[in-house]
């Protein structure tokens, strides 16, 4: 199911990248996740293999 997910990310990702994204009411959170999918800052490992908030706190 995870993969799944991912592959439509990527998919909204790349509309946006080519500006033909569905004129729906996106969250700024949702736009700028979109932007990290596009400038590779977010892979499907990432996703994957959450860090766990003990984990991001180290990190």
């Amino acid at each position: 199911m995870l993969p799944n997910a991912w592959a439509h990310a990527k998919a909204q990702a790349c509309c946006k990248k080519e500006e033909v994204l569905p004129n729906l009411p996106y969250s700024k959170e949702s736009l700028e996740l979109l932007d990290e999918i596009n400038n590779k800052d977010i892979s499907f490992d990432d996703i994957k293999n959450p860090l766990t908030r003990t984990d991001e706190h180290y990190a």
